[in-house]
């Protein structure tokens, strides 16, 4: 989608993408391997199978912020954001043009589970270890803090992409055309 921003906040917006993308990416390897300081975080909502999930969940997020528009679908870079521009999926051109905001959205789903799980399960200051005295200090609740402003400043300035987004996806719908009718 071609950014109705100055150019400045599509900057900052991309900068943000790119920095949460790599920050999600660089912790599949400790879900995926199942480190000491993963299962200390995973232990006790899910083991193993809920660490692999979240790290799917997160590499999904990652690829999403990181498609930028038209890269696939070669989607017109002049296309509006406008909602009422967009009467039916073949005119929505494919979902692809709106990765960037569903992935943000998403990682900021992904992240707010992180940061409820942090608050109201594992703590803020997590052993390194199972059995370890020696504490994270805060690191990873500080950065699923970082993560989730980031998240919510791209959500922010991605909005009209995702409300174009949900009513391509509602016009395609039998009961919302029904309704229109």
């Amino acid at each position: 989608m071609k950014s109705t921003h100055p150019g400045w906040i599509a900057g900052i917006t991309w900068l943000f993408q790119v920095a949460i993308a790599v920050l999600l990416l660089q912790t599949l390897f400790f879900k995926l391997t199942y480190t000491p300081q993963t299962q200390v975080i995973f232990e006790s909502i899910g083991g193993r199978p809920a660490a692999t999930l979240t790290a799917f969940a997160e590499l999904v997020a990652a690829v999403l912020l990181l498609v930028p528009a038209g890269w696939l679908t070669r989607i017109d870079p002049s296309c509006a954001c406008s909602a009422r521009e967009i009467r039916g999926w073949t005119d929505f051109k494919g979902w692809v043009g709106y990765a960037s905001a569903i992935g943000a959205a998403f990682s900021l789903m992904v992240i707010g589970g992180a940061i409820a799980t942090h608050l109201l399960i594992i703590g803020i200051v997590i052993p390194v270890a199972p059995g370890s005295i020696e504490t994270d200090g805060g690191t990873l609740f500080a950065l699923a803090l970082a993560i989730a402003a980031m998240a919510a400043t791209v959500t922010w300035f991605r909005r009209r992409e995702l409300n174009a987004f949900g009513h391509a996806v509602l016009n395609q719908l039998p009961s919302h055309k029904a309704l229109a009718a």
